[in-house]
């Protein structure tokens, strides 16, 4: 019940701090250097070769699945047939 209340506490007053902004997070020591230990990592992430090959071939994936999934939906409607009823003159 004590980690709860607590947790409940320390939720209320970090999501009120990240309302306030970024530069007032970056105030709190902790935030700070966790936030900059993730900067670090990300781009040391975001540098490599392999993570630029896997993005492509997810961009590539995406819009392989995209072209189905519209040819499939253009499959699956009802085509409409339009027939003049009206009197030839």
């Amino acid at each position: 019940m004590v980690f709860l209340i607590v947790g409940e506490i320390l939720k209320l007053v970090l999501v009120e701090r990240l309302f306030v902004g970024r530069d007032k997070l970056m105030s709190i020591p902790a935030f700070a250097w966790i936030y900059w230990k993730y900067s670090a990592a990300n781009d040391c992430i975001t540098s490599m070769k392999a993570w630029h090959v896997a993005l492509r071939w997810s961009l590539v994936a995406q819009q392989v699945i995209r072209s189905y999934a519209l040819k499939f939906k253009a499959a699956q409607s009802p085509r409409v047939i339009c027939i003049n009823l009206a009197k030839p003159a």
